[in-house]
């Protein structure tokens, strides 16, 4: 509604408004789960090798990434949220098996 209320008035165009979102958004999405990832890689005494580090802090990035897309398309896949909380689980659970 913001965005489509400040269009109407010309105030800037979609682009600026995408990519300050998305570059807000980084933070929660993409600099805490690294950050998350390198402290929990370090206290578990892991191989202690930039190389090694590299993989681990990419494969977290990914399984994160996807669990959020997950759950981003059983939001749109299940819209009534009482099936959504009975059958996400389920769901959930097949694709990590």
């Amino acid at each position: 509604a913001l965005l489509v209320r400040e269009r109407a008035k010309k105030m800037y165009r979609v682009m600026p408004y995408f990519l300050a979102k998305t570059l807000s958004d980084m933070t929660n999405s993409v600099l805490l789960p690294c950050l998350y990832g390198a402290i929990t890689y370090w206290f578990t005494n892991l191989r202690p090798t930039a190389e090694h580090f590299g993989k681990f802090v990419w494969a977290y990035y990914l399984s994160l990434l996807t669990a959020h897309s997950m759950g981003l398309f059983l939001s749109i896949a299940i819209p009534d949220i009482q099936i959504a909380l009975l059958l996400a689980p389920s769901v959930t659970l097949f694709f990590m098996i």
